[in-house]
């Protein structure tokens, strides 16, 4: 059996279970749907039960799944049941490029979406990416200007990484200038004619990024912070939350490029796609092309 129909098979016997275990507690539903992510497996339910009736019985439903944990909730007034997928699989960003072809300009791949969909950002303003160590929000960083040094050959590139710690590989990037000193790399930013894209890992270990940048017409700003209460989200036009764990919202969010896109009054949860040396050396051997 192929692997998509062996998935098929085991999704059934996965929906025939959640049946189960509700019609053995006197709940009549049935599943009719759902979606398989990198980082989750989501079941629709249609059932005369409410939210309140069948979140009991989710401790059952993961013995029956032999799942370590599983959410009921309502969304749209559909009621949908998750589950962790066991191990995720890397969502490698190369594989997702061949996945979306091209791109409109001045566009970053993120990832794909608790749909399965591919998830993509066009870059018309400042972004802040924020989370906790481990949340995935650095990889994120390197995700998108990868991407967008790859779709995008005429933007142009500044690094700023203080510590050299994790952008520093976005230096074998023909368009890109690497600044270990932020205020070297706030002068030249300024300075820039071309459309250009500064990459800031960490804000705060630049002391902040002067006001006055946020203002440069041909300027765009993608930082991260493990402090978004110390940064005006006012500058920022789009917002990307990992996991912090002083903030309840999040709390829901997995480690490891579990994320939030905020893009005015639109939130949507999505896995971030990976870029290991390997992408990243294949990515930037056709940028030289």
């Amino acid at each position: 059996m192929n692997s998509n129909l062996q998935q098929r098979a085991n999704l059934e016997i996965m929906a025939d279970g959640i049946e189960d275990v509700l019609a053995a507690n006197r709940i009549v539903a049935k599943v009719i749907g759902g979606t398989v992510s990198h980082r989750l497996i989501k079941f629709d339910l249609t059932t005369s039960a409410s939210t309140d009736q069948l979140r009991p019985l989710a401790g059952a439903i993961a013995t029956r799944l032999s799942a370590g944990e599983v959410r009921i909730y309502k969304d749209a007034g559909a009621i949908s049941l998750e589950i962790p997928v066991p191990e995720p699989r890397l969502m490698r960003i190369t594989q997702l490029m061949e996945e979306v072809g091209s791109v409109p300009p001045q566009t970053a791949i993120l990832g794909k979406d608790d749909r399965g969909m591919p998830l993509l950002l066009r870059i018309g303003g400042h972004v802040l990416i924020a989370g906790d160590t481990g949340s995935g929000k650095t990889a994120l960083l390197r995700t998108m200007a990868a991407s967008l040094a790859y779709y995008n050959r005429d933007l142009h590139f500044v690094i700023v990484d203080p510590k050299i710690r994790s952008l520093k590989v976005l230096s074998r990037f023909p368009n890109a200038d690497f600044f270990e000193c932020a205020s070297d790399a706030w002068r030249y930013a300024a300075n820039q004619i071309a459309q250009t894209v500064v990459v800031v890992d960490e804000i705060s270990d630049c002391g902040g990024i002067p006001d006055g940048l946020f203002n440069i017409s041909n300027l765009y700003i993608i930082a991260s912070t493990q402090k978004p209460e110390t940064v005006d989200h006012r500058k920022f036009k789009t917002c990307i939350v990992g996991r912090i764990e002083k903030h309840p919202a999040t709390k829901k969010l997995a480690d490891r490029g579990d994320m939030l896109l905020c893009y005015g009054s639109e939130k949507i949860q999505f896995q971030s796609a990976w870029l290991g040396a390997t992408e990243l050396k294949k990515i930037v051997a056709e940028v030289w092309q």
